[in-house]
């Protein structure tokens, strides 16, 4: 699926592979799956998303060999009804951002 250079293309592919979908409830699941996800998180988004940065320092330090003692500094602001979140653990990557669109893996 990484045939995709912004944002929008793979929004169209997403778009498409519901569009084309041989499988009449293949929306229908994906929907169902998220809505799922949906109410399991509800009120542990921040949580979430610490632990998501958590996880992939983990992984950088394991597979970069980076020393125990390095940090990883999180920032998080709400500004004009927007929620940011950033840090220094890692940054997106195309199959990162594609896993993102798939809520449910």
């Amino acid at each position: 699926m990484s045939n995709w250079r912004t944002i929008d293309e793979l929004r169209h592919i997403f778009i498409e592979k519901y569009t084309n979908s041989k499988l009449s409830n293949e929306l229908e699941k994906a929907c169902s799956e998220e809505y799922e996800l949906m109410r399991d998180y509800n009120g542990r988004q921040i949580l979430e998303l610490l632990q998501n940065v958590d996880d992939a320092y983990g992984d950088k330090k394991k597979h970069e060999n980076l020393h125990v003692n390095e940090e990883v500094e999180v920032q998080i602001t709400y500004k004009n009804n927007i929620l940011e979140v950033g840090n220094t653990g890692t940054t997106f990557t195309k199959e990162t951002i594609e896993r993102l669109c798939l809520g449910n893996i």
